[in-house]
């Protein structure tokens, strides 16, 4: 199967674009135009800082959102309009990578198969369920839902390298901290048993002689 290459200019220099294979969508083909199309502005170097740029916005307005807000206050009123802009980016940004690199079928390089980008589909289809059941629908799964959203900062790993390198480490380091963990528990128990044994009996009463008591027990 064919696939195409494009390049693209960044600041640094260009980058050389992996080749799509397969087909997005069940109806779009490496060659395909449109596709193509997506798949240059998607990787393109000023998208990926616009989009990290929302996603900083996105994380203080959450910062600067309070319970003690009055709900039909102007405040709120602005923060919904702009979470309902950001909510609508994301969503197009979530689509035009689906349509450029398929969904689940197009390879190992298709949206879903990066868990990275579980996430983001996580977080985008709980805002989405969110906006959809508003306040009128009282269901507590779909408020629980518009929780998710506090997860945003967390796309701010998915978009930093060394911040993903990092988070990558730590998880692979966890096993080895357990067993760690392990070993100084088990010293501790070791020591615990040689201070009974040695000591055992020696501190059964405390001397408050020197102390000024009213009523010793």
């Amino acid at each position: 199967m064919l696939a195409r290459t494009s390049t693209i200019k960044t600041p640094a220099d260009a980058t050389i674009l992996k080749p799509l294979m397969s087909t997005s969508l069940f109806c779009m083909g490496p060659d395909n135009c449109l596709r193509n199309a997506m798949n240059r502005f998607v990787e393109n170097w000023w998208f990926e800082k616009i989009i990290l740029t929302l996603i900083i916005i996105s994380t203080i307005t959450l910062a600067l959102e309070t319970p003690l807000d009055d709900p039909q206050g102007e405040k709120i009123q602005i923060l919904e309009k702009i979470d309902l802009f950001m909510t609508a980016t994301f969503t197009f940004e979530m689509c035009v990578k689906i349509g450029a690199k398929g969904f689940a079928f197009a390879g190992k390089d298709s949206y879903i198969r990066l868990a990275w980008n579980i996430l983001d589909f996580l977080i985008v289809c709980s805002a989405l369920l969110g906006l959809v059941a508003g306040d009128a629908i009282d269901v507590g799964f779909l408020k629980a839902l518009r929780i998710l959203k506090v997860l945003r900062p967390l796309r701010l790993i998915a978009k930093h390298k060394g911040l993903k390198i990092a988070i990558v480490s730590l998880g692979r380091s966890i096993p080895n901290i357990v067993r760690l963990q392990v070993i100084v528990l088990f010293f501790v128990f070791l020591f615990a048993i040689l201070q009974t044994t040695l000591f055992s009996g020696s501190f059964y009463a405390c001397n408050t002689d020197h102390l000024n008591l009213s009523m010793k027990q």
